[in-house]
């Protein structure tokens, strides 16, 4: 059994509604009838055509139910790594699932892109030199603001009339 393409779902549907036959569509697209059939069926019932071959390959080892769970897990801890997840998935779960496969199903699922919650450490020297770098530009404006202290990196900046405080 071949699959049909889209294209030839979208003839058997469009032949279908203008009144061709089951045999003149199945010659036009060039398809079994049965074939015919089925797509339109699955069309009238769903409202668009699917593919016959739906559970070819491997079956997963993460399931919708699963998924839900790795989705509740992942909400539950944010700041939890793959492996950290893999290691609660696996503790309850009779087919144990590597890390692999617990990151291709948070890709499917779309959540691939989290990142770690915590920041770099800010130790008191870096600190305390951020505060007086922010202090000694606080009073900064533009030229256009008047009478305050000009930005020295402005190309316009009139470094003679800056006032000093």
């Amino acid at each position: 059994i071949k699959d049909l393409s889209d294209f030839q779902k979208g003839q058997i549907v469009m032949a279908r509604r203008l009144g061709q036959s089951i045999s003149q569509t199945a010659e036009l697209v060039g398809c079994s009838r049965a074939a015919v059939v089925r797509t339109y069926q699955k069309w009238c019932k769903e409202g668009k055509p699917v593919n016959q071959r739906q559970g070819v390959g491997r079956p997963r080892l993460i399931d919708e139910q699963e998924e839900r769970r790795l989705a509740f897990l992942v909400q539950s801890d944010g700041k939890a790594t793959v492996a950290q997840i893999a290691e609660t998935l696996n503790a309850d779960h009779e087919k144990k699932v590597s890390e692999h496969t617990v990151h291709r199903s948070l890709l499917r699922m779309g959540l691939g892109r989290r990142r770690s919650a915590r920041g770099p450490t800010v130790i008191p020297v870096h600190r305390r030199k951020r505060l007086q770098w922010a202090g000694e530009r606080q009073k900064w404006t533009s030229p256009a603001q008047g009478n305050a202290e000009t930005l020295p990196d402005s190309p316009r900046a009139d470094l003679g009339s800056r006032v000093t405080g």
